[in-house]
């Protein structure tokens, strides 16, 4: 489903029949997995660890975390906020933790000219960022690609044969023999092995 975005504000059936409507050529067309909900918020899907909301209503931006949380998700919301404070979309001093745990939401700068619409400056930002991520999570894709080859076909140096590792006798922190109650007494008290 497309969705579109009008500029804006005049309503199209107020002109009268002599004036003619000239369509404007679009700056820039951007492709991203993007859905409206019925509110009219704007959810951008293309991320690989966050959910971004922009809520006009609420002149927000909302970053969530996909299903499966890490320490990098939340690297990825500041990379997310840092990059729209660089390009003027958000004020840095707005940037906080959202209503939903693990949220981290931003406000939208108010435009200072009439023809700018917030919104499309917004999603053009978002997917701007989306090109700048392209690059990191190929190298994470890929490192993890190689772990996974290294651990499951590992090379000569990394892998022995059968019977090649010796063992030992006694293996472990608990010596054989040694019997002790932490909780009840403080001494400690052997018995012969046969």
């Amino acid at each position: 489903m497309a969705i579109e975005i009008q500029v804006g504000d005049q309503d199209l059936q107020d002109l009268g029949s002599e004036t003619k409507v000239v369509e404007k050529e679009p700056q820039a067309t951007v492709s991203l997995k993007i859905r409206r909900t019925m509110d009219g918020d704007l959810v951008v899907y293309d991320h690989e660890d966050l959910d971004i909301v922009v809520a006009p209503a609420a002149n927000k931006i909302i970053a969530f975390p996909k299903d499966s949380v890490d320490e990098e998700t939340y690297h990825s919301q500041m990379r997310l906020f840092k990059f729209l404070v660089k390009r003027g979309i958000t004020d840095r001093s707005t940037i906080q933790g959202g209503s939903v745990y693990n949220a981290i939401e931003a406000n939208i700068l108010e435009s200072n000219k009439d023809s700018v619409d917030p919104i499309e400056v917004v999603v053009q930002t978002i997917s701007d960022f989306m090109e700048s991520e392209r690059p990191h999570f190929a190298r994470k894709r890929q490192h993890e690609e190689r772990e996974e080859e290294r651990l499951t076909e590992p090379d000569d140096e990394e892998s022995t044969e059968l019977g090649e590792v010796p063992h030992a006798d006694q293996k472990g922190g608990i010596q054989p023999g040694l019997y002790y109650r932490p909780y009840l007494t403080t001494y400690h008290y052997f018995y012969q092995q046969e």
